[in-house]
């Protein structure tokens, strides 16, 4: 019986990035989201979320943004498991490679089904559900 794992630590995920930089230290180990701290990250997120409330007060432009955003998450993941799929070969690393090629393609998956739930969920004046117009 093969175990899958939910997740990859921390370390196995540096260890097996691609293209890193050996020994990468961040400069600023709190500022770890693209240069923001998560703080500022969650900052960032409410204001994009509160200014788009105020542009458009409909809920279809939250279903937009949901969908935008899983379907990124679903690139995403997809895009670094190709990257790391040619570990694999690599007979030292092939193991762990393998299973974070595996957790990345299951979280892949993860981000399709919240696209479909998504998706599936209707709103008034639902151009998204209805294919007719």
């Amino acid at each position: 019986m093969t175990f899958i794992p939910d997740s990859i630590s921390t370390d196995d995920l540096r260890e097996l990035q691609v293209n890193a930089e050996p020994d990468f230290v961040p400069k600023n180990p709190e500022a770890l989201y693209d240069g923001l701290t998560k703080e500022e990250v969650e900052e960032l997120a409410m204001k994009t979320l509160r200014r788009m409330s105020k542009k458009c007060k409909d809920p279809m432009v939250e279903k937009c943004v949901m969908l935008a955003i899983a379907a990124s998450w679903i690139r995403w993941h997809t895009d670094m498991a190709q990257d790391v799929m040619p570990a694999t070969a690599d007979s030292d690393k092939s193991e762990k490679a393998t299973e974070y090629v595996t957790c990345l393609l299951r979280d892949a998956g993860k981000a399709q089904a919240v696209y479909s739930l998504v998706h599936d969920i209707g709103m008034d004046n639902d151009f998204v559900l209805n294919t007719d117009k």
